[in-house]
């Protein structure tokens, strides 16, 4: 798909852009790497997972924590990834680990809930446009423990997860859902450790137990359907900035955009002005300039 990338020898492929559009040193390579660090998170190895664990999610009727008595006590929270490895590595194992401070704040959550509460994570990988599952947390953090698990070395610590849902639940179907304790910011827009307030928390909860989902995390398919909606969206946004700077030229002795419309009318005025200029006012300056000092 990387062929897509090379506007010089594909500049046909968008009718909007010109053939003369000049870009920065580079500006291809740095697209090409930007796709590759988000295509890796999602085309990666298969993670064989327990046909049990697997038989246990997403299922037809389920009940958070307190529901049925009509407790309002349960407590909900955004978990963003990095990889979508990780996510399913906390799949099969069933534990997790935050930033420093996610984990000091899930802990905290968890030791402060009432008995008959629970405290639940929906989980999103970045730039994934989606949130892929929701688990219970049942357990305090480790904050000493360590684990191989994860495609970075930096954390530490880790604590239990109980897996519910695993589906892909576009962004477009919960971004209606403004969290007032985040500026009242769509929660597709939060960052890791976010609380969701309990009404919010369990609208988003109902749209998980509802929702006819077609790919998860745990399918081949769906690598390819997130990399390559990643992909569309790349084009789309290059071919609109080569469109919107097709007008303008790159100078590398400045390294500043030009407009050479402007360019042009100014070296316009400039030569008018010069034309307009009195040829006896060019002589007595002339002379002057030739008469010797005193």
């Amino acid at each position: 798909m990387l062929f897509f990338l090379n506007s010089r020898q594909n500049s046909d492929l968008c009718p909007t852009t010109s053939s003369t559009f000049s870009k920065p040193p580079n500006f291809d390579y740095h697209l090409q790497q930007q796709f590759y660090n988000e295509y890796k998170n999602f085309y990666g190895p298969k993670i064989d997972i327990d046909s049990s664990i697997i038989d246990s999610l997403n299922p037809s009727e389920f009940c958070y924590a307190g529901e049925q008595e009509g407790a309002k006590d349960s407590r909900f929270f955004v978990i963003k990834s990095n990889s979508r490895d990780d996510v399913l590595h906390s799949i099969k194992h069933g534990i997790w680990c935050s930033t420093k401070y996610g984990n000091n704040k899930l802990n905290q959550a968890f030791l402060d809930k009432k008995s008959h509460a629970s405290i639940y994570l929906f989980f999103s990988v970045n730039t994934s446009g989606m949130f892929s599952g929701m688990a219970e947390m049942t357990s305090q953090v480790d904050f000493d423990a360590k684990s191989e698990l994860w495609t970075q070395d930096k954390w530490k610590g880790k604590f239990d997860l109980k897996w519910i849902f695993v589906k892909d639940v576009p962004n477009s179907k919960l971004k209606h859902i403004t969290l007032p304790n985040n500026e009242n910011k769509p929660v597709t827009h939060s960052r890791d450790a976010q609380e969701i307030p309990f009404d919010s928390g369990v609208e988003m909860l109902n749209i998980f137990r509802s929702y006819k989902h077609m790919t998860t995390l745990l399918e081949n398919q769906s690598d390819l359907y997130q990399a390559d909606s990643y992909m569309y969206n790349l084009m789309f946004h290059f071919y609109a900035a080569q469109a919107r700077y097709s007008k303008y030229h790159y100078r590398s002795s400045d390294y500043k955009w030009k407009n050479p419309a402007q360019n042009k009318e100014n070296n316009a005025t400039s030569s008018m002005s010069d034309t307009s200029t009195d040829p006896k006012d060019c002589a007595s300056t002339c002379e002057s300039a030739e008469a010797p000092a005193n």
